[in-house]
């Protein structure tokens, strides 16, 4: 709720530094926190565009991969799951890298995570979650991604690091001889 915060006198009063702070203070407290609640309310419709803008289809046939809608701009872009390499994480936004480019949307890498294809792809560290049929050798710390047909000729494989605590999981989920 906004009210009103008003200070009056009947004749002009010469106020003391003190109170001349003090109202100042409140004047700065009251608009931090109407611009807290517009942040506030602006990172709400950020998150409900998130939801609506890149989701997985869930009306996907039997045996048809889910789509990836990401929002850029104005339009909404449709990507095939089998077209993306990896993600990565920076700050609020996440990178998302397919074979002929990449996107930046608005999110967090456990929203990422949540709304992917659980078969498909797999989180190798806080930073990265890779798609498992890109993955062309470990070495050491570091797993090299395949750009994948349709990329442009001459590409390099796409290295990636994994986090101690992701190794054991991306193991088990490789059929290691």
């Amino acid at each position: 709720m906004l009210g009103v915060l008003g200070a009056g006198a009947p004749q002009p009063l010469a106020l003391p530094d003190d109170q001349r702070e003090a109202l100042a203070c409140l004047a700065r407290r009251a608009t931090d926190y109407v611009a807290q609640g517009l942040a506030q309310r602006a990172l709400a419709d950020q998150q409900q565009q998130l939801a609506v803008a890149f989701r997985v289809a869930s009306a996907a046939e039997p045996g048809q991969r889910p789509e990836l809608y990401v929002k850029q701009d104005t339009r909404l872009l449709r990507v095939l799951p089998a077209d993306v390499t990896h993600f990565e994480a920076l700050g609020d936004y996440v990178n998302l890298y397919t074979v002929r480019e990449r996107f930046t949307v608005y999110g967090t890498m456990k929203d990422m995570e949540a709304r992917l294809p659980t078969a498909d792809f797999a989180r190798v560290h806080r930073k990265y979650i890779i798609r498992l049929d890109r993955l062309l050798a470990l070495e050491g710390d570091t797993v090299l991604l395949d750009a994948g047909p349709g990329a442009p000729a001459g590409r390099p494989a796409t290295a990636v690091p994994i986090g101690n605590s992701y190794r054991a999981a991306l193991l088990a989920r490789l059929h290691v001889l």
